[in-house]
């Protein structure tokens, strides 16, 4: 399947970028369905993106509404909350429904899953646009390389058998990812070029097995080399103060 490929010189562009495809996503979404349901990731990569939707109230628009494709078994105020980021950069109005990390793992995937059914009752649900990342061994949402849950296909949510990052997650399965409209995948960090390969390859990483997804890369995410004019300076290369890497 012929996946649309767009690639950035750094993080702000592309994150511009990817605003601005929200926000076209969501304006047609409202104008031929009276609503609009955005699902989205965490992780370092989109926070950005999610800073330039809360400044531009793209998402608090009346009949949006924002789920999430994952999330780490936590509750809603800790540092690695996916419904954290989103609160505290595009802001919670009412209108997003988060997975309550804070209780039993296997409880909280029975919980979204029913939150899903109640609000799409499709089979299954799907999203008008579903925003992700990639890790670096191909991970998309909490859908790791070898993990029992990419075989999926009866539920729509489940919890991860294994931690990752010392804590179980719940994400949505393949199905639902597969059934949005539209779905964007962001890429920063040349730690992600091997992963970004396999998927323009046709490989069989979980990142790959979301079908057509739009990647918007950065260059390094993309294997490509900037000018050596624009490559840093030694003393440059050992910046303590850049964010940790992440999805």
């Amino acid at each position: 399947m012929t996946r649309p490929v767009e690639i950035f010189p750094d993080t702000e562009s592309l994150s511009q970028r990817a605003a601005t495809i929200v926000a076209e996503t969501v304006a047609v979404a409202l104008g031929d369905r009276k609503r609009a349901l955005v699902g989205l990731s965490g992780g370092s990569t989109p926070r950005r993106t999610y800073e330039l939707l809360g400044e531009r109230g793209t998402l608090a628009a009346d009949g949006v509404e924002i789920f999430f494709a994952d999330e780490r078994c936590v509750p809603p105020d800790d540092h690695a909350s996916n419904y954290r980021l989103v609160a505290t950069t595009i802001g919670d109005h009412g209108n997003v429904r988060r997975i309550r990390g804070e209780i039993a793992p296997d409880d909280a995937a029975r919980e979204y899953e029913a939150v899903l059914g109640e609000r799409f009752g499709d089979d299954p649900p799907a999203f008008d646009l579903m925003l992700l990342g990639m890790g670096p061994d191909g991970h998309t949402a909490s859908l790791f390389p070898g993990a029992p849950e990419l075989a999926e296909r009866e539920r729509w949510v489940v919890a991860t058998k294994n931690e990752y990052g010392w804590v179980r997650r719940v994400t949505l399965t393949l199905p639902v990812l597969n059934a949005s409209r539209r779905s964007l995948m962001l890429v920063t960090g040349k730690d992600k070029a091997r992963a970004v390969a396999d998927v323009l390859s046709g490989g069989t990483s979980p990142a790959a097995r979301v079908l057509g997804a739009h990647l918007l890369l950065d260059e390094a995410a993309s294997g490509a080399s900037p000018p050596a004019r624009d490559r840093p300076a030694p003393d440059e290369l050992f910046d303590l103060s850049a964010e940790d890497g992440g999805e």
